[in-house]
């Protein structure tokens, strides 16, 4: 073991600048010295993993926490869902699984995938268990952040981590993750591509973490259509919480254009349509406009097994807070059961909001007695409505001012024109900037797909096929014949499972 931990202390930032091949090299000699090692009790394990440094020798301490683990769940014939109390949160082999996540080398890291995300697995698993969430959320924070600092390849970890966030109700430690933009999805024949592009070890500095974080590498685990569904779904519930209602839009849309088989509609994609519906009248006070990209057929089915919910925006659009009252109250069970009665309060919230704002269209002022009468559910508690008016007008969803009254009421709402909320040239500079950045980063990910593309297999044979239709076209035309016409372009016609599992 001492010889191991001898040639694993060679994998240092010294030798990873100066010769790339070398580290590999010794990497994977490291890794298979491992794998030829017997196996020691868990006392002796655990008593290595105490003496070795998981920031600098990273391969043979997440190789040997693997193996404690292993050991652990094979001596009690534990399954996933049921595990041992050592390896739960406060257990006694808590701490060496702590260690290991908190500190580990981000290069080093890549060669143990597949011992990793058992390692994951635990720590998930172990927090569903106890319900104790939040010292699993910290830990996969923390791996996925310095596993890829960008966090654009989506992976197992990012549904774990979403999923244990929700559960924990840590919805803005949710957001720090779900912020980064995914560009990634990995797959094998993605991976393939790459590595024909960039030709270089895993431990390379790579312009993308998709060379690394691959189900080659192990270290995606096996992201399914379902997982990547259910990833942005998540996502949208974590941006509910957090009321971020145009991110939380944005994730569903996601789900939404999601291609499915032979245009069924599936759960997930129902689930994402309800709520859809709901942040339209949030927004917008009116539905917003379905995703061009959604299938037709799917869009079909979803309405007609989400009428509950096109009742409700009907009754929204009457204008009438008592309609809109008697509507979601017919229907409290089901908002309940769909997990949607706190978006059917903010509903109503709303409904509330764009009667304020409706008044602004058709008055230049009023007397809040009079905004309470049109507007609040109890016109009685002119102080309530005064507030509320107030609160409007300081986040910016009202154009207004309150001026004192003459008459001894509690004042009058003055509407101003929308010119009077321009935003500050600071302001527009500082989005600018955002948005130039943004782009930037989106340009690069499309170039690198634009070249797998190029060399997809798919691809070169279409081009081939391409090239023999022009040569028969040729041909015919010089015979006064018409023209064939070229192949179906790749994606013309879906396959029959267009998200088939990963």
């Amino acid at each position: 073991m001492d010889a191991i931990l001898a040639n694993a202390a060679q994998l240092n930032d010294v030798l990873l600048a100066t010769d790339e091949s070398e580290y590999d090299n010794v990497a994977l000699q490291v890794l298979q010295a491992l794998r030829k090692l017997q196996a020691p009790d868990q006392t002796i394990l655990l008593t290595l993993l105490e003496s070795i440094d998981p920031a600098t020798l990273t391969i043979p301490y997440i190789y040997l926490l693997h193996t404690l683990v292993n050991s652990i769940l094979q001596a009690g014939h534990s399954s996933s869902r049921n595990l041992p109390q050592n390896i739960l949160p406060d257990g006694k082999i808590w701490p060496a699984i702590t260690a290991g996540l908190l500190a580990f080398d981000p290069v080093q890291i890549r060669y143990m995938g597949s011992q990793l995300m058992k390692v994951v697995e635990v720590v998930y698993y172990g927090a569903e268990q106890t319900s104790n969430y939040v010292p699993a959320v910290q830990l996969l924070q923390n791996l996925l952040l310095q596993l890829d600092p960008q966090c654009c390849t989506l992976s197992l970890i990012h549904y774990s981590y979403v999923k244990l966030c929700l559960y924990a109700r840590a919805y803005s430690e949710a957001t720090t993750i779900l912020d980064y933009p995914i560009y990634h999805i990995p797959t094998s024949e993605s991976t393939k591509t790459l590595e024909r592009r960039l030709g270089k070890y895993l431990c390379s500095q790579q312009e993308s973490s998709l060379a690394y974080i691959n189900p080659q590498s192990g270290l995606s685990g096996k992201v399914t259509s379902r997982i990547y569904l259910e990833y942005y779904l998540l996502g949208a519930l974590c941006y509910i919480g957090t009321e971020q209602w145009k991110k939380a839009q944005t994730f569903l849309e996601v789900v939404l254009v999601a291609p499915t088989q032979q245009n069924a509609t599936s759960l997930i994609m129902l689930e994402a349509y309800k709520k859809w519906v709901l942040l339209g009248l949030i927004i917008k006070g009116q539905p917003l406009e379905l995703p061009r990209a959604m299938s037709s057929n799917a869009t079909k089915h979803i309405r007609t097994l989400a009428k509950p919910y096109e009742c409700v925006v009907d009754a929204f659009k009457s204008n009438k807070l008592d309609v809109l009252h008697a509507e979601i109250q017919e229907g409290l069970d089901i908002w309940q059961q769909d997990g949607n009665y706190g978006l059917m309060v903010e509903v109503v919230n709303a409904f509330r909001k764009f009667a304020v704002v409706r008044l602004s269209k058709t008055f230049a002022a009023l007397p809040i007695e009079e905004v309470a009468q049109r507007t609040s559910s109890q016109p009685l508690n002119v102080q309530e409505s005064l507030g509320y008016v107030q609160t409007l007008i300081s986040t910016g969803e009202l154009q207004a001012q309150i001026t004192p009254s003459q008459t001894g009421g509690l004042g009058t709402v003055r509407f101003l024109p929308p010119t009077a909320a321009q935003k500050t040239e600071q302001q527009v500079e500082r989005e600018l900037v955002i948005k130039t950045l943004e782009l930037k980063a989106l340009l690069k990910h499309i170039s690198d797909y634009d070249h797998q593309m190029e060399v997809n297999k798919d691809y070169l044979e279409w081009l081939q096929k391409l090239k023999k239709s022009r040569d028969q076209d040729k041909k015919a035309a010089e015979k006064g014949a018409k023209p064939m016409g070229g192949p179906p372009v790749p994606g013309d016609f879906p396959d029959e499972d267009m998200m088939e599992e990963w």
